[in-house]
């Protein structure tokens, strides 16, 4: 009994001097800078708590690569087998996401994630699905659903809030320049009186800039007809012209 005692002593001491002791922030900033090199994003924080249960952030924000961005008032990351997962929240907003990172695969998954898009037309969207990313082969996949504000003054067609559904593939773009990802969308349209397929595709930029983006919508507006929209321009600044008038 008394080695058995002398054991259990132990174990408890080790597991303090493990709660206490652990580099619970220098994992964390090992792991974020992993993220900001093969990403392009930019993460930041006002305040960081290290302690037995991970790393508290207050005021924490992810700038992507394309510009966008999103905040939350609280996230805690904590260590996880080969990795570190994370719990983000946008308490006013009740946006959240959880996220893991095992070896060079990361995973999110979103819930009304309220992001400011970063583009001129798109404006802050709620977020919601699953995407998955390779930091080291920089390939993903994954099922996003966005709510959009009011398109109405910015597609050639009447077009009222929409919720789009995408289809997401993230695949690097060939060649021995700079790393560059392609993204692209399969998306589906739905709307009030509103319908519509498309493929979209975003193409980062070596150094930085706005992403490029290309892609063709097919629009079903009712009474007013089918139409087929082009997009181009910048994923800042979209361009979107009407290619083909309404049908009957």
């Amino acid at each position: 009994m008394r080695t058995l005692g002398t054991v259990m002593l132990w174990l408890l001491v080790f597991l303090a001097f493990l709660a206490l002791r652990f580099p619970y922030q220098a994992l964390f900033e090992q792991a974020v800078g992993r993220l900001e090199a093969s990403t392009g994003a930019d993460l930041t924080w006002e305040e960081a708590e290290a302690g037995p249960t991970g790393v508290h952030l207050r005021g924490f924000e992810v700038r992507m690569a394309s510009g966008a961005t999103f905040q939350a008032d609280r996230a805690r990351f904590r260590p996880a087998w080969k990795g570190l997962s994370a719990t983000l929240g946008q308490t006013r907003l009740a946006g959240q996401a959880n996220a893991r990172l095992q070896g060079s695969r990361l995973t999110l998954h979103a819930e009304d994630l309220q992001v400011d898009t970063g583009s001129r037309d798109l404006g802050t969207v709620k977020l919601t699905g699953d995407l998955t990313y390779d930091l080291t082969s920089r390939e993903g996949d994954g099922e996003l659903r966005m709510s959009l504000p009011d398109m109405s003054g910015v597609l050639p067609v009447p077009v009222p809030s929409l919720e789009v559904g995408a289809k997401v593939a993230v695949r690097p773009v060939p060649g021995n320049g700079p790393p560059a990802n392609d993204v692209t969308s399969e998306i589906s349209l739905f709307g009030e009186g509103v319908s519509g397929t498309g493929k979209v595709n975003l193409r980062t930029r070596p150094g930085g800039g706005s992403p490029g983006l290309t892609g063709v919508l097919q629009i079903d507006a009712g009474p007013l007809g089918s139409h087929t929209v082009r997009v181009g321009g910048t994923w800042g600044r979209p361009e979107w012209s009407l290619a083909q008038g309404a049908s009957t």
